[in-house]
């Protein structure tokens, strides 16, 4: 039994580019993940089981759960900018970019860019959507800039601007903290 628990939490730790383990930062993450499921069940408390949301505290709650994706921006940006303070501060040495681009294409963006072809797939073939008129939205949506370019959320998965607006927040923050440009 002892052996299997190991052989568990081995599999279940997180491996991080740096080797820092931050267990506070994956206690936040379990607290914004747990936010945005209650979201997206705070229809189903006040609809399905007849809870009004109109002072009631657990329809209250599970409707502030949007909370969890600001928490998750928050949480991004702090293990970004944590290579790149540490080296402003204490002069170890500077991440390189070239790095982090690559680890975060090859561990995001296969399940993404899979997610975004079987729901395009889907939408097709189940719902008779048209294939050439939503081939835009998937493309833009690959390229993470579908509110960008049409003005709104994703007609291929709708939650995809929160990855387009981490994407945009890298591409701001990154040169700034990059050159030790750091505001506080």
């Amino acid at each position: 039994m002892t052996r299997y628990l190991s052989w568990l939490f081995r599999k279940a730790s997180r491996d991080t580019a740096s080797g820092q383990f931050i267990p506070e930062i994956d206690g936040l993450r379990f607290i914004a993940i747990f936010s945005v499921i209650f979201y997206h069940l705070a229809g189903y408390v006040t609809g399905k089981l007849g809870r009004s949301g109109e002072g009631d505290v657990l329809a209250y709650v599970f409707s502030k759960g949007f909370i969890g994706v600001q928490l998750f921006f928050v949480i991004s940006g702090f293990v970004i900018a944590l290579p790149f303070a540490k080296s402003a501060f204490f002069g170890s040495k500077k991440p390189r970019l070239s790095q982090y681009f690559f680890r975060r294409l090859t561990r995001l963006e296969p399940p993404y860019i899979a997610n975004l072809i079987i729901i395009y797939i889907l939408l097709v073939l189940v719902n008779g959507a048209d294939a050439w008129s939503l081939l835009p939205h998937l493309l833009s949506s690959m390229l993470y800039n579908h509110n960008l370019i049409h003005g709104g959320a994703s007609l291929i998965n709708n939650v995809a601007w929160s990855l387009e607006i981490e994407l945009q927040f890298y591409a701001l923050a990154l040169p700034l903290t990059h050159n030790h440009v750091i505001y506080c």
